[in-house]
């Protein structure tokens, strides 16, 4: 039963890669990580009815005394070997490129930014995990906030193999949603849309699956499936050509 908590905690870590927060994979001693590289398609941006492929690195670095480094940010863990956990992380938001999607001509580019984030988890049962997180920092002016509730269950397959099921959803400030789905008076001029100014609420919700498949030695692949979907203001966006979206990602990684 511990192990299978183990590889659960170990597979969210690897998912928050890619939601958000990550927080290193809890339970190891001393230095050690995952390096892995991954295939992923996703919209280009979100709300885009439109994908691209490309590859992904994947690298978790920790060590011993809670610190942990990787392509999400850096940060430390604490609350190891408790029933919960929590994290500290400095990490970056990509932001978004006019040049990704000709319906975003005119728009402009919403710069990378750096964003401090937090993030707890509880074990409510062997198989079951629920999340909280906060990231800030985003967007133009950097006063983007996004917060995130998540619910994730393991499903044993094999010795060798493993099932994660989740469900999560978004909640976004206003300067979080003018950046990702408002039309300001110079973009209005610019692209041709009429002025648009989200309100702050909920952003998005969705399921997601993940499979994780140890093959021997330090080697393990991973195969992610993510749905999106646009709530509220976010939704009705002059920019939404799409408000449902869906992410995949295999991933072959290296624990060492």
């Amino acid at each position: 039963m511990k192990r299978a908590a183990a590889m659960l905690m170990l597979a969210a870590s690897a998912c928050q890669a890619q939601d958000g927060l990550n927080m290193g994979p809890p339970g190891a001693k001393g230095f050690g990580g995952l390096l892995g590289l991954g295939v992923m398609e996703a919209p280009r941006y979100a709300g885009a009815d439109t994908a691209r492929t490309r590859a992904v690195p994947l690298v978790q670095l920790r060590w011993g005394d809670g610190w942990f480094a990787g392509t999400d940010g850096v940060g430390y863990r604490f609350g190891e070997g408790a029933p919960w956990s929590a994290a500290l992380r400095l990490g970056l938001d990509r932001g978004r490129k006019e040049a990704d999607s000709p319906a975003l001509r005119g728009m402009g580019d919403t710069p990378a930014r750096a964003d401090l984030g937090v993030s707890a988890s509880v074990r409510l049962l062997p198989f079951l995990m629920a999340g909280a997180g906060l990231k800030y920092g985003s967007g133009e002016h950097r006063k983007g906030l996004v917060a995130d509730l998540s619910l994730r269950a393991m499903v044993p397959l094999s010795r060798s193999a493993r099932l994660m099921l989740g469900v999560s959803g978004h909640w976004a400030n206003e300067a979080a949603m003018q950046s990702g789905f408002g039309v300001n008076a110079t973009q209005s001029l610019a692209s041709g849309y009429a002025l648009y100014q989200p309100s702050a609420g909920w952003r998005d919700w969705g399921p997601s699956a993940m499979a994780m498949v140890e093959l021997g030695g330090a080697w393990q692949l991973m195969l992610r499936v993510e749905q999106r979907h646009l709530l509220g203001d976010a939704k009705a966006s002059p920019l939404v050509r799409d408000s449902g979206g869906t992410r995949a990602m295999v991933t072959l990684g290296w624990r060492f």
